[in-house]
């Protein structure tokens, strides 16, 4: 039998040793079609203000669920980490009925003055600015930023559609960096060659500008995108930004780029194939989780989307070699499933944004929130 001061000292022991939490992983529906007069709910993105509010923002389709028609950009916030949250709100509109598309809504946080910036596209032809300085609950006047954002013959363009970054590292810190796209050919028609651009503010919103751009090359045709800052910055002192994009032509569906300068440029002529991943030809999201240099004891990236060959078994691919490589995927959801978008909310505190039904991915946008236990957890039987 051990000793009073022994069975004293492992008590000291086990109460100075660090609980691990238990893995946690829970889901709600947060727009459903059919619900608040529209017939579908598509492209959703997540932001957490500078005060700890959720913004989720997508597409209101009023009539059908198809790319164009009469839709709006609609807002749901929640104040208490996304454990309720308030009603719809219509903050992109035009023309009532009149078949206007406002979408591709695109986050971004200045952290500097807390001001929210959200970039978005009319038709699909035009770019617009609006900004919210009380956390979502009212936005500025839409101000055209389509002449210093969109090149001749690009005929279709589209912001994101997923959240901006802030740049915290290296020359370019503080710059808004907004991961965008376009077609070239006719104005507002979905066709024609892909290519990929950044769009960046380095005045807080006051201006924006047209960065990196590409175009489909022999191996890639990269479209929708998104982008992460990396730890290091560049040899040369400049921000270091990851960006992943949906492939059109290469054999994984997914390219990627690295940036040296904030998104102005990107190296050794942009895109290439990603082999990391096997998806289908959709949408993906990145988001940092940890960084050393804010006082975590690793780094780690996280990447959502589905994987496979279809729009299916939604997943999150997750990096601590700064994309270098990365992990096999986690399943989130293994039924029908697209577009996605995340936020972190804590320490190892995820929230998500996701579309998923039964049938097809298009019936509704989950929320979930999730912790870095559960992601590290083992997967269970079916799941």
């Amino acid at each position: 039998m051990r000793s009073l001061s022994s069975r004293l000292a492992l008590g000291v022991c086990l109460l100075a040793s660090p609980v691990s939490a238990a893995p946690e992983f829970t889901e709600t529906p947060l727009f459903t079609a059919g619900a608040d007069g529209y017939h579908t709910y598509r492209i959703p993105t997540l932001l957490r203000s500078a005060s700890g509010t959720l913004l989720a923002f997508c597409e209101g389709r009023k009539s059908s669920g198809t790319d164009h028609g009469d839709i709006d950009i609609v807002l749901r916030r929640s104040t208490d980490g996304g454990q309720t949250w308030g009603p719809l709100a219509v903050i992109q509109e035009e023309g009532d009925t009149a078949p206007v598309t406002i979408g591709n809504p695109v986050p971004v946080l200045d952290e500097s003055n807390g001001h929210i910036h959200l970039l978005f596209c009319r038709n699909n032809t035009e770019a617009f600015h609006s900004v919210s300085t009380d956390d979502g609950l009212t936005w500025s006047p839409r101000k055209d930023i389509t002449p210093v954002v969109k090149r001749e013959g690009w005929g279709w363009i589209a912001t994101g559609p997923v959240h901006g970054i802030q740049l915290k590292r290296g020359a370019q810190a503080g710059r808004l960096l907004i991961p965008c796209d376009h077609r070239i050919g006719t104005p507002g028609k979905d066709k024609g060659p892909f290519g990929v651009q950044a769009v960046y503010s380095d005045d807080h919103g006051a201006t924006w500008q047209l960065g990196a751009t590409m175009q489909t090359s022999e191996t890639v045709a990269p479209n929708e995108n998104t982008c992460v800052e990396l730890v290091s910055p560049a040899p040369g002192g400049g921000s270091r930004v990851y960006f992943n994009a949906r492939d059109h032509v290469g054999p994984h569906a997914r390219a990627a780029a690295i940036s040296n300068d904030g998104g102005s440029t990107w190296l050794d002529g942009g895109f290439t194939d990603a082999p990391n991943f096997t998806c289908p030809v959709v949408q993906g999201c990145l988001q940092r989780l940890r960084a050393t240099d804010q006082g975590d004891p690793a780094n780690r990236i996280l990447f959502t989307c589905p994987q496979g060959d279809t729009r299916a078994g939604i997943s999150i691919w997750s990096s601590k070699d700064e994309a270098t490589t990365w992990a096999a995927p986690k399943l989130i959801y293994e039924g029908p499933s697209a577009y996605s978008d995340m936020a972190v909310t804590g320490p190892g505190k995820v929230a998500m944004v996701y579309e998923k039904g039964q049938a097809k991915p298009y019936e509704m946008i989950a929320f979930a929130r999730f912790n870095e236990e559960w992601l590290d957890a083992p997967a269970k039987a079916g799941n």
